[in-house]
C-alpha cells in the first residue's frame, strides 16, 4: 500500500549513485545520494586532507635533514681547514701584485665547469682581508667585475667560482674570509645554478643556512639577484623569478641588503654573450654599478 501511494503522489525510485539503494522521490530527480554515504564521502575527504598533510611532513624533515648534514659537512670542514697548517699559509701567502696563484687555491672547484682559464680570483692590497673589508663571491655572473670593483687602496676581493652552487660557496667561506673582522662586506650572487635541481624548501633551506653562517661572521651582508637566463624557458624564468621573490622577502626579514638586477636585464638580450648566459661587457658594467652602489652603502 505504501509504494503504490508513492507512486500515486509522482514518487518514483530512485537509486543512490554510491550505494545503489533506492528510495521514492519525486519525478524528475535522476541523481541522488544518500545520508549514509554522504557521511562516508565526508570521511574519505578527510582522510584525504590528512594523507597530504602527512606528505608535506615527510618532505619537511627530509628538508630538515638535508639542512642538518649539510650544517655538519661545513663544520667538519671547517674544522679540518682550521686545524690544517697548509691553509693557515694559504690564507697567508700571496703572489705577487696581490694574486693567489692556483697553487693557493684559485682552481675552480672539483666537479664544476670552469669557462676559461682566468683566474678565479682578483685581490688587491698586501694585507689579509679584514675590518673594513669587501668580498665579493659567486658563480661565473660575476666574472670580470673586478676590474670596476677592486681598489688597490683598500681591500676588495672578488672571487668568482664557475658552476658553483649554494653548497660550493660554503664550503670555500672560511678560507675567503680568513680572519675577517666584523666590518667586513660581504656579497653574494649564487643561485641559478641551483634552480630547478633540488626542490624549492630544500634551495630556501639553503640560503637561510649560508645567511646563518655569514651573518655569524659579519653584519654587513648582501645577496645579490638572479639575472634571467635570456636562452631559459619560459617555465625556467618563472621558476627563477619565483625564487628572486623569495629572497627578497628573506632578505627584509633578516635585515640583508638585496640588489635587484632583475628589470635591468629582463629582455635585454642585448647584454649577454653569444651564449646568452654570461655578460657581455656592457651588462657585466650594469651588473658592478648595482652591486657596487650596495657594498659601498654598507662600507660607510
Amino acid at each position: 500500500m505504501k509504494i503504490e501511494g508513492q507512486q500515486g503522489k509522482g514518487h518514483l525510485p530512485v537509486y543512490c549513485t554510491e550505494c545503489h539503494m533506492y528510495d521514492y522521490l519525486p519525478h524528475g530527480q535522476e541523481s541522488w545520494v544518500c545520508a549514509r554515504c554522504k557521511e562516508l564521502l565526508a570521511l574519505r575527504e578527510q582522510i584525504c586532507s590528512l594523507e597530504a598533510k602527512v606528505v608535506d611532513l615527510e618532505k619537511l624533515r627530509e628538508t630538515e635533514r638535508h639542512v642538518d648534514e649539510t650544517f655538519r659537512d661545513v663544520i667538519e670542514a671547517s674544522h679540518s681547514r682550521a686545524s690544517s697548517s697548509s691553509t693557515v699559509r694559504e690564507n697567508e701567502g700571496l703572489g705577487q701584485g696581490g694574486h693567489r696563484s692556483e697553487e693557493e687555491g684559485n682552481a675552480p672547484l672539483e666537479g664544476t665547469p670552469s669557462v676559461d682559464d682566468e683566474p678565479i680570483s682578483s685581490r688587491t692590497g698586501d694585507t689579509p682581508l679584514g675590518g673594513g673589508g669587501l668580498l665579493v663571491v659567486g658563480d661565473s655572473i660575476i666574472r670580470g667585475i673586478e676590474r670596476w670593483v677592486c681598489d688597490p687602496r683598500v681591500d676588495r676581493t672578488v672571487t668568482c667560482l664557475p658552476g658553483a652552487k649554494v653548497a660550493d660557496i660554503m664550503q670555500c667561506l672560511d678560507r675567503l674570509l680568513g680572519s675577517a673582522g666584523e666590518e667586513t662586506v660581504v656579497v653574494v650572487h649564487v643561485g641559478t645554478n641551483d634552480v630547478g635541481k633540488c626542490s624549492r624548501e630544500v634551495l630556501e633551506a639553503k640560503f637561510r643556512l649560508i645567511g646563518s653562517i655569514l651573518k655569524s661572521r659579519t653584519p654587513k651582508l648582501a645577496f645579490s639577484e638572479m639575472l634571467p637566463v635570456a636562452r631559459a624557458s619560459t617555465v625556467r624564468q618563472a621558476e627563477l623569478r619565483g625564487f628572486n621573490a623569495w629572497m627578497r622577502r628573506w632578505c627584509r626579514e633578516e635585515g640583508f641588503r638585496f640588489v635587484r638586477h632583475w628589470d635591468t636585464f629582463w629582455g635585454k638580450q642585448v647584454l649577454y654573450k653569444r651564449d646568452r648566459l654570461h655578460l657581455n661587457q656592457d651588462g657585466t658594467r650594469l651588473l658592478v654599478l648595482k652591486i657596487k652602489k650596495v657594498a659601498e652603502q654598507l662600507l660607510k
